[in-house]
């Protein structure tokens, strides 16, 4: 399913010249009619941007929170012979959701939600526009979780402390560097 489009920048272009040539009929000038146009359009291109940032810095808490969690929670082994806590949901790589395109939502389906890491997470979308990505450390003491869509770049750490999990506050990275395991 694609998303909704928003009205491109040229519908606003398009109305601007319409509204400037009017303009010349009643002597009101062609530079205020477009000024105001693109700051209209630069408006609404921030209104945007900062609704996308609320979906990846929220849906990020959601997993620091499936994470603190699961490291309370009871895990027992494979063998059924031990049980762990205070241990965060195994990936040893980078697992990662669909989306994270500028252009187009992630569908219902694109991303397996019941596999792992995100059915430990308890976490699961319809549709959404970031790609969010999860890793833990081999012995599962510590996690990095990451949303990422076009220039925006979210990161969320945690790691076992002596009382309890130590999560990191959602903060945004520059684009060239790594949301890293503590």
């Amino acid at each position: 399913m694609r998303a909704k489009s928003v009205v491109p920048v040229s519908f606003f272009l398009s109305i601007g010249s319409l509204a400037c040539f009017l303009s010349l009929f009643v002597f009101w000038g062609c530079n205020s009619t477009e000024k105001a146009v693109e700051k209209k359009v630069e408006q609404a291109q921030a209104t945007r941007s900062a609704a996308m940032s609320t979906e990846g810095k929220q849906n990020l808490g959601l997993i620091a929170s499936g994470a603190r969690t699961y490291y309370s929670d009871e895990h027992v082994d494979r063998g059924g012979m031990e049980v762990k806590t205070g241990i965060f949901p195994p990936a040893r790589s980078w697992v990662c959701s669909a989306g994270g395109d500028e252009r187009e939502k992630a569908s219902v389906g694109s991303t397996n939600w019941k596999a792992e890491p995100w059915s430990s997470l308890r976490f699961e979308l319809r549709e959404h526009a970031f790609q969010y990505c999860y890793r833990a450390s081999y012995d599962q003491k510590s996690f990095a979780a990451s949303a990422e869509l076009g220039e925006q770049f979210f990161c969320v750490t945690g790691e076992a402390g002596p009382n309890g999990p130590n999560i990191s506050a959602v903060r945004e990275l520059p684009l060239d560097e790594d949301c890293e395991l503590p």
